[in-house]
């Protein structure tokens, strides 16, 4: 009976973390390239930097998203995995602040379509990197968590859990299907 309560709110826990972190996440990633066409995202970022940075990247195991708000202004926010710990860092204060425990490991995954240029509609593949920006229409993000509280002195890494869940990034989609 403990054993089974014990595994009940680690599940529990472990999908209230899953649903906040992707539901915080999908807030940005849905966000991710919004006024990238323009000049006014050109305009946007700093001007030490010789080109306007990509809406999505990859920097040493760090997402960044970036955006324009609905005043034109430009927003980056980070994520990333420290110790057991997913943090976020937007633009107010500029420090990471940690958004879920209990991590074990933080991967993503692109969606790319037509990577390879051939024109076919079935052409669908996913990339750990966002490098040919204009065809990522989806961000995969997967978690693994660890029982931080194993019962009966279980190893967490046996106990992980491992989420998924994929967010299509709305801007790429209707600027890839608009004519």
């Amino acid at each position: 009976s403990k054993e089974a309560a014990a595994t009940r709110q680690s599940i529990s826990t472990i999908t209230d973390n899953a649903r906040f972190l992707f539901d915080f996440m999908a807030r940005d990633l849905r966000m991710g390239g919004r006024g990238y066409d323009s000049d006014v995202w050109k305009a946007a970022w700093p001007e030490d930097s010789k080109t306007a940075p990509l809406p999505i990247e990859m920097d040493d195991g760090v997402l960044v998203v970036r955006y324009l708000d609905q005043n034109n202004d430009p927003v980056e926010v980070r994520y990333q995995r420290d110790n057991n710990e997913v943090e976020y860092q937007g633009e107010v204060d500029g420090q990471f602040e940690p958004l879920i425990g209990g991590v074990d490991a933080l991967d993503f995954n692109f969606a790319c379509f037509n990577c390879d240029g051939d024109n076919t509609t079935d052409d669908y593949g996913y990339s750990n990197s966002p490098a040919e920006w204009g065809n990522v229409t989806a961000v995969e993000i997967t978690v693994r968590f660890i029982d931080e509280d194993p019962w009966g002195g279980q190893d967490q890494a046996i106990d992980a859990k491992q989420i998924s869940s994929t967010v299509a990034l709305r801007n790429q989609v209707s600027r890839l299907i608009t004519p």
